[in-house]
């Protein structure tokens, strides 16, 4: 009797469609599923038409998704963030999600480390990865995010600057991290000894707070 130690026992097991997605779905993470989209086609076409594989990916929403304040209205789709849109912004600096009605991710850099930033966001977003496709997060939903650089040290009157924009829901990491660049670029140029730096957008509708397709933001808001 073969055992699957065997190729044949293993080929008969992977050429079974079922099998296969059970095995990729048991225990292996995001990027060792896109390991595995890039071995062989008999495993892309799998895992690309897979309802359970596919939002592991974060190539598809969760089913239940496209809900505002998940939590707080009940929806049985949990929120979860791409976790290498997570670690991504963590290795930028100090990184924090809120949870509320809405989902918010701060962003926080000292005022000497911000070139930095902008420079790690430059390759990253050079470096073109696979998984800057892949969605933001795992249900369709308005994230806020907040990007903040500390004052200038050793000043007294200074301030920090700060950039609050939204990300709608069916954006990709990539669209995160450019929309990140773009105001990081607009929080660089500040002088720095402006004494107090407020955005004057509160009462502007989302899509004027973008830097990035703003005319497609604008396009939705119509419908």
């Amino acid at each position: 009797m073969a055992s699957l130690s065997t190729p044949s026992a293993v080929r008969k097991v992977f050429a079974i469609v079922e099998l296969t997605e059970k095995i990729l779905a048991s225990g292996l993470n995001m990027i060792d599923l896109f390991k595995f989209n890039r071995v062989k086609m008999h495993f892309r076409d799998i895992i690309t038409s897979s309802a359970i594989l596919k939002p592991a990916m974060f190539l598809s929403y969760k089913t239940g998704g496209h809900m505002f304040a998940q939590g707080i209205l009940g929806n049985d789709a949990e929120l979860t963030l791409n976790p290498m849109l997570i670690s991504t912004l963590s290795a930028f600096g100090r990184c924090e999600i809120k949870r509320g009605f809405t989902c918010r991710i701060e962003i926080e850099q000292t005022f000497d480390g911000f070139p930095g930033l902008i420079s790690a966001l430059d390759q990253c977003l050079q470096a073109n990865a696979q998984w800057l496709a892949t969605l933001a997060s795992s249900v369709g939903t308005t994230l806020d995010v907040h990007l903040e650089r500390g004052k200038k040290p050793n000043t007294r009157w200074t301030s920090f600057v700060y950039r609050d924009f939204p990300i709608y829901g069916g954006e990709t990491v990539g669209d995160l991290l450019r929309e990140l660049r773009a105001h990081a670029g607009k929080v660089q140029e500040t002088p720095a000894d402006t004494l107090v730096v407020m955005q004057m957008d509160l009462f502007s509708s989302d899509h004027t707070k973008r830097l990035t397709n703003v005319d497609m933001q604008a396009g939705r808001s119509e419908d």
